[in-house]
């Protein structure tokens, strides 16, 4: 059963992905027919690629989000809680 899952989320991974860039063609496609400049057209595929390039290196971010959350220490940050009776003084250690 996990088999065909996984198989799944490949598929529909592979499918978002081929559908992104066929959204990215038609977006730069439309800012041409809309505006008929060569900004509109270079703005569109600027952004196209930005978005198609977040969308394939999702694992870039996560490296980026591990090297700054481990610059700041917070992996190795290990609080203890304990629970006490009302009414009981509490020490800290």
């Amino acid at each position: 059963m996990i088999d065909f899952l996984n198989e799944k989320v490949l598929e529909v991974t592979a499918f978002v992905r081929g559908a992104s860039v066929l959204g990215a063609i038609v977006m730069v496609a439309l800012a041409y027919y809309k505006a008929r400049t060569l900004v509109a057209v270079l703005v569109a595929a600027l952004t196209a690629g930005v978005f198609l390039w977040a969308i394939n290196n999702t694992s870039w971010w996560t490296d980026r989000v591990e090297e700054e959350t481990d610059t700041l220490g917070r992996n190795t940050l290990v609080v203890i809680a304990a629970v006490t009776p009302l009414g009981a003084p509490v020490e800290i250690a």
